[in-house]
Order: structure tokens, then sequence, then C-alpha cells
């Protein structure tokens, strides 16, 4: 039960914010950020996707071109590194833990590996590798993408490939957000739903 790490995004700009709104929708289970800068009305919504095993963040501007940040990530874990290129961000490392295999009293260690990736998957701007972050620029609308995996199996398996895990992930999401966001959706109503 450890963290697996956060994603950082820095916006442009400074002034003022206001009407700011944080909301979450238990119908849907969509996160939602909504505030004014500058005249311009910036909406930010992220949910977790059962059908597609992502996370989704979208992110709008109400006026043309005035998407402008830096995306990172970032984990507490000593044993990794975060890599950028392709328009993807790349965190991997390990965890170092303790296990007490079928009951025996002498502990030993294990490795426990990790993996995520964020992939900018949609943008009408301009995507740039600055060191291990990503730097969008003039787009009115971006959708991020980020998948995880550990070397977890089992309780006493942790053989698993968290690169594959992402891999696998990544290339089974080729969906418009419109697309991304139905799907889970309807995944998630069918549970909720059932009571009200």
């Amino acid at each position: 039960y450890q963290p697996f790490g956060d994603i950082w995004l820095a916006f442009d700009g400074d002034g003022e914010v206001h009407d700011y709104k944080r909301e979450l929708d238990l119908d849907t289970a969509v996160a939602k950020i909504q505030y004014k800068r500058a005249g311009v009305k910036y909406t930010r919504s992220v949910f977790s996707s059962h059908p597609d095993q992502v996370m989704v963040i979208r992110l709008n501007a109400d006026k043309a071109r005035q998407l402008n940040f830096t995306v990172s990530l970032a984990t507490p874990h000593e044993e990794s590194q975060v890599t950028a290129g392709d328009e993807t961000l790349v965190l991997n490392g390990r965890v170092s833990g303790y296990r007490h295999p079928g009951g025996n009293k002498d502990y030993h260690p294990s490795i426990l590996s990790f993996e995520s990736r964020l992939k900018v998957h949609e943008h009408n701007g301009t995507v740039q590798q600055q060191g291990n972050t990503l730097r969008v620029t003039n787009a009115d609308a971006v959708t991020l993408i980020l998948c995880a995996g550990t070397s977890f199996e089992a309780y006493d398996d942790i053989s698993g490939n968290p690169k594959a895990k992402c891999d696998k992930a990544l290339a089974a999401v080729k969906d418009p957000y419109p697309v991304l966001l139905r799907k889970h959706v309807q995944d998630y109503q069918a549970l909720f739903r059932r009571v009200s």
C-alpha cells in the first residue's frame, strides 16, 4: 500500500483566479475543476476508466490557444526515474520491502517494480519535451491519459511486467475523449444506478 506518484500541472500566467469551483458528480464519477482568469474560463475533468484501465484528464479553455502548461510526474520512492519523449512521460522504479511467504518466520527482502506513463493523447497545440517534463503550448483542449502497472500478480508472486501492462493499456486507448467518457459513464452507471 505505497503511494505510486503524482501528476504535476504548472500553468502559465498570473492574475487573480475567480469563480473557482470544484465538484465530484456521483452520478458520472467525474471530478471537475472550473475557474476564470484573465477573461478565460478553464475546465479540468478527471475520471478513472474501468473499461480502458486508465485515468483520463481533460483540460479545456473557452478561448482559442489559451492552454499553456508543463506536466511532470513525481514519486516519493528514491529508486525511480522519469523520462520524457514522443508526447509521453514515463515514471519507473521499484519499492523494497519484506514479505513473509508461507508462514515462514524468516523475513526476506522483495522488490516490487512499477511503471506509469502519461500520454498527451489529443491536443491541438504544440507539445515539446523539456528535460523530464512535457510542455504544452497554444492549445484549446488537451487530453492526458495515465496508465500504471506493477510487478504484483498475487500475494506470493511479484513477477509481473509493469512495462507490458502499460504497453497494453496505452495500445488499447485509441478513442477520442467523448467516447472515453461515454464508455466510462455507461460502465459506472450500470452499477451506481441500481439504487437511488
